[in-house]
């Protein structure tokens, strides 16, 4: 999730994103992300952005990412929310 917006963001603003994790296991998976507007997608320019959930020692779950360093990516940062029944 990103936050409200009156506009489409350029695309060269970076935005914070929310990450809701609805589960109780341990997971990773891959954050895709491209310009939202152009086909350059097809020639490659695209980015991933590795997710993960880890269980700490105390059993709670965390989350982290590792943001790729391409300025194109469109995420500043990354904050988790963890849905728990």
């Amino acid at each position: 999730m990103i936050p409200a917006q009156l506009h489409t963001p350029a695309a060269s603003e970076k935005l914070p994103l929310q990450i809701r994790y609805y589960g109780t296991t341990e997971a990773s998976w891959n954050l895709y992300d491209d310009d939202g507007i152009t086909f350059d997608y097809e020639r490659g320019k695209y980015n991933w952005a590795r997710l993960d959930v880890k269980k700490d020692k105390k059993g709670q779950l965390t989350g982290s990412w590792t943001a790729p360093k391409d300025p194109a990516f469109h995420y500043s940062s990354a904050t988790w929310e963890f849905m728990t029944r």
